[in-house]
């Protein structure tokens, strides 16, 4: 969510100038930063007032198909599909960064909380890292060919096409997470263990 948010934001005057709408990039970045300021107040009130009906399990799953459905849609490579994929990524991004703190505290309290959350935020910097200095410029290279200037929906088509995969992975896994712990909280599944381990001994 966050790699592939970060890697659009940055490089959405580049994919908007190979499509022939470089004008709108203020736009698309303006769109962005306003969608994801929204959902981080929407989501952070929401989660808290409705969390019997749709716990943060749910809004992390949401968070990650807002995510891979914008990946698809700038996919598209014309403007409507670029800006209605940046306003998703942008709903996407907000909504995940307001609903993973207290999710991870939920899930395991005070126990390794900081390296936890530690090692969740640090995955981001490479993934971003990966995606814009490796992803991207390879794919731009390759369909520019002996040009300096790329034109064309072929310059990141494909970029965004594997984008989309790896946040349907995430999609995945957030499902699996949601399903797993459906239940009981892995703190609670902890307690409960070292019951059983203090009665039986």
């Amino acid at each position: 969510v966050f790699g592939a948010g970060v890697a659009t934001n940055q490089n959405l005057a580049l994919i908007l100038e190979t499509t022939g709408h470089s004008s709108a990039s203020s736009l698309g970045v303006a769109l962005f930063a306003l969608t994801s300021a929204i959902s981080r107040v929407a989501v952070g009130i929401l989660s808290e007032k409705y969390d019997a009906y749709f716990t943060r399990f749910h809004w992390m799953t949401a968070s990650s198909f807002l995510a891979m459905m914008g990946q698809f849609l700038v996919c598209l490579m014309d403007l409507t599909g670029i800006m209605a994929g940046t306003c998703l990524m942008g709903l996407s991004f907000g909504s995940f960064y307001t609903v993973q703190v207290p999710l991870m505290n939920e899930m395991y309290g005070n126990l390794e909380f900081g390296k936890m959350m530690g090692a969740q935020v640090s995955c981001q910097a490479p993934a971003a890292l990966i995606i814009v200095c490796h992803l991207l410029p390879v794919v731009y290279r390759n369909a520019a060919g002996s040009r300096d200037l790329c034109e064309g929906a072929g310059c990141f088509q494909t970029s965004f096409l594997v984008l989309t995969v790896l946040n349907a992975v995430g999609l995945a896994a957030a499902v699996a997470l949601q399903v797993r712990n459906s239940d009981s909280l892995p703190l609670t599944r902890l307690n409960e263990a070292k019951s059983s381990k203090g009665l039986s001994s």
